[in-house]
């Protein structure tokens, strides 16, 4: 099928007998809607083997990817139980700074990673995102004051911020519009499966690495945890594919629907659109009024992430002096959450109502802080 096609009104669609549908008037259809249309023998069963097999090559990869990156951004969280602060004669206030300045680097280099990612390929560039923040991670053991601390923390932002958006367009590149939602789900719960992790897996190097090498436990975490991530990017340079058109283990498909199936998930676009500029993509975000209310919404969540960052120490303020105890505390309300998550998605799809479940959460959450800051006051 001519790709070139996608881009009018009227499109050519391809049957599976060969003949050739000319004007077939799309403008609502997505570029596999209108596949299905035209060919009685697509099969159901054919495309959702397919997803199954995306799905475990591709998603079950990314999302490893980012729960590898929470873990690495978060690790400063269990390290400060071990005697972090102490090390790196961090008082109170510059630790508050050590955490947001991530997010300085984090917000400085999302849009141009961005731009960056479209004339990539993505085989190179995720792995190579990944090893980078890697590194960086693990120089956090090398870190023995203040502003060493900060500088690592504020260059691991910008060495962190190309993977998520990113991970969002190459994912885009895969999925249909309705096939995404599910998928996008599972990407971002595994920011909760992380921090489920996070405390098992610190727990584990935290008491039984100190004095190892003459090196503090919290050296080891950041050591360990960065050589796990280089390992990860590794794997993702072997194993993530580029883009459905350009990969070998789905090209070399003899079925005429296998191949122009995942050559039409490439454009998830709706027929008709015309192609733009950047400067226009840009402007047309800025004048979009729900673009800003998202923006809002996107802060006011982003400023609760701040709640794992002190959630160890806030466990210990409760009356725990094991500090492994406290790690292993952390993982059941994550582990929680995680199924939450997953169980409002599949009911938002389900329904095709989102908005109540994103009121629900947020009520629940404001009602939950009251009561933690009430009962951290009593302690």
């Amino acid at each position: 099928m001519d790709s070139s096609k996608s881009q009018v009104y009227d499109v050519t669609a391809l049957k599976s007998t060969g003949e050739e549908v000319e004007n077939v008037p799309t403008k609502q259809l997505t570029l596999l809607d209108t596949y299905r249309s035209y060919t009685p023998g697509f099969s159901k069963e054919t495309e959702a083997r397919l997803l199954r097999k995306i799905d475990l090559r591709l998603l079950l990869l990314i999302v490893t990817i980012y729960l590898f990156n929470y873990l690495d951004r978060n690790s400063i969280t269990q390290a400060r139980l071990y005697g972090l602060q102490e090390d790196t004669h961090v008082k109170g206030a510059t630790y508050q700074t050590a955490i947001s300045i991530f997010s300085a680097g984090y917000i400085m280099m999302q849009l141009p990673s961005t731009m960056i990612m479209t004339k990539m390929q993505p085989h190179i560039f995720l792995p190579g995102c990944i090893i980078l923040w890697a590194c960086v991670s693990a120089c956090t053991a090398a870190t023995s004051s203040p502003a060493g601390l900060l500088i690592v923390r504020f260059i691991l932002g910008i060495v962190e911020a190309p993977f998520f958006p990113g991970a969002i367009y190459y994912l885009s590149t895969w999925y249909t519009k309705e096939e995404l939602g599910t998928r996008m789900a599972l990407l971002v719960c595994g920011i909760l499966l992380s921090n489920c992790f996070a405390g098992l897996i610190s727990a584990g190097i935290l008491s039984s690495m100190a004095g190892v090498g003459h090196l503090a436990a919290w050296r080891w975490l950041f050591i360990l945890e960065g050589l796990a991530t280089i390992f990860i990017s590794v794997v993702a340079f072997f194993l993530l594919p580029d883009y459905p058109g350009t990969t070998s283990w789905l090209t070399r498909k003899k079925e005429l629907s296998l191949r122009v199936d995942w050559l039409l998930m490439l454009e998830v676009k709706i027929l008709g659109e015309e192609e733009i500029t950047m400067k226009q993509a840009i402007l047309s975000a800025v004048r979009d009024y729900r673009v800003w209310l998202f923006a809002c919404l996107q802060m006011s969540t982003t400023a609760s992430f701040s709640f794992s960052h002190f959630f160890p120490t806030l466990i210990k303020q409760l009356g725990f002096k094991n500090n492994t105890i406290v790690l292993l505390l952390t993982a059941p309300p994550y582990l929680f959450s995680f199924i939450r998550a997953l169980s409002f998605a599949w009911d938002a799809d389900r329904r095709q109502k989102r908005s109540p479940h994103a009121a629900i959460s947020g009520l629940t959450a404001i009602a939950a802080t009251i009561a933690l800051v009430a009962i951290t006051d009593e302690k």
